[in-house]
């Protein structure tokens, strides 16, 4: 298993951040707040690496234990299917400060859509209210 190279720096705003290069494409890093970074770490260990999720679209991922994760979601803590987005649309920038989770209707956190599954809505008659329930023979 390759080992992630990583780098400390410091933001403007005084804040360390870590750079981690990513196994798969050389000479890109991703970036994100030293705490965001062992907090994931000690929860995940393994390699990070850039997936193609889209043509115009990479995300960060690192694969611990057979699985992969998103590490957008695993620093604001996003579950899964919601929409993260980057506020400065480099998806390489994972400062939690960069990162927000969409709203959907009702200001709830917004779910992407899974394909192939359908919820089946089956009517119910109201067992008390035998006026509003359509007659049955």
């Amino acid at each position: 298993m390759k080992s992630n190279h990583i780098t400390h720096a410091t933001d403007p705003d005084g804040r360390v951040v870590v750079g981690v290069r990513l196994t798969n494409a050389p000479g890109k890093t991703a970036w994100l707040y030293r705490e965001d970074f062992e907090r994931i770490t000690s929860q995940h260990p393994g390699t990070w690496s850039l997936v193609d999720a889209r043509k115009d679209k990479s995300y960060v991922r690192v694969k611990s234990n057979g699985h992969s994760v998103y590490i957008a979601r695993l620093v604001i803590k996003a579950f899964e299917r919601t929409a993260v987005s980057y506020k400065d649309d480099n998806t390489l920038n994972l400062r939690s400060s960069n990162l927000c989770i969409g709203t959907g209707n009702g200001g709830r956190p917004k779910r992407r859509k899974v394909f192939g599954f359908a919820a089946l809505r089956i009517p119910t008659d109201d067992a008390g209210d035998t006026a509003a329930s359509p007659a049955r023979h």
